[in-house]
């Protein structure tokens, strides 16, 4: 059985991994475990809070209750065993915590599409996973078309290296069927310069 970690926060681009996700097909049962991070500022475990920080959580647990409740219809009738999970701590990682302790074979989340400046100031989470996660990471993209229920197009770039076949392996993991159009790609790059005299 896969194990899946479906990192939520309720927002659109988690919600549309989550579609995404219920759209793959799988040969074999699923585990999807659905996780939502509550981020407790480090500061505030040694500061008097007063009931704030208690109100806080309570909040986000009513909210990830939520969020999973929209998430487990997606997946009704599947052959996907859902479970849920709220940790408290930074986002990144309690993601890749989890997904170590549950060894599980790939997270998948949401792309918040941040500048190429916002990703170096912020350290987005999708690149902290990608570095750090002890698992292969899927980073869904907001559909161009808007629409989920588009014929899905997945673009694969390649070279000749291990991390490279890993990843071939793991997207054959999945029978897409034939209404995916996939393409595998590489691209060769030249120093400026290197074929003139």
């Amino acid at each position: 059985m896969k194990k899946i970690v479906l990192a939520v926060d309720g927002s659109t681009y988690s919600m549309q991994a989550a579609r995404f996700l219920a759209r793959m097909p799988h040969q074999e049962p699923l585990e999807l475990m659905l996780l939502s991070v509550a981020e407790v500022p480090p500061h505030t475990r040694d500061y008097p809070t007063g009931d704030w920080l208690q109100e806080s959580l309570e909040r986000a647990r009513s909210a990830a209750a939520d969020w999973f409740k929209q998430i487990d219809q997606l997946f009704q009738g599947a052959d996907v065993k859902v479970t849920h999970e709220l940790r408290e701590g930074h986002l990144g990682e309690s993601i890749v915590q989890f997904a170590g302790e549950q060894k599980a074979d790939m997270v998948v989340l949401g792309a918040r599409g941040h500048s190429r400046v916002g990703r170096i100031l912020l350290c987005s989470t999708s690149y902290y996973l990608a570095t750090h996660s002890p698992c292969s990471v899927l980073v869904v993209r907001p559909r161009v078309s808007g629409r989920d229920d588009a014929d899905l197009r997945i673009d694969i770039a390649y070279e000749e290296a291990d991390p490279a076949d890993a990843a071939i392996a793991e997207f054959g993991i999945f029978l897409w069927g034939p209404d995916v159009e996939d393409d595998v790609f590489s691209v060769e790059s030249y120093l400026y310069g290197f074929f003139t005299e």
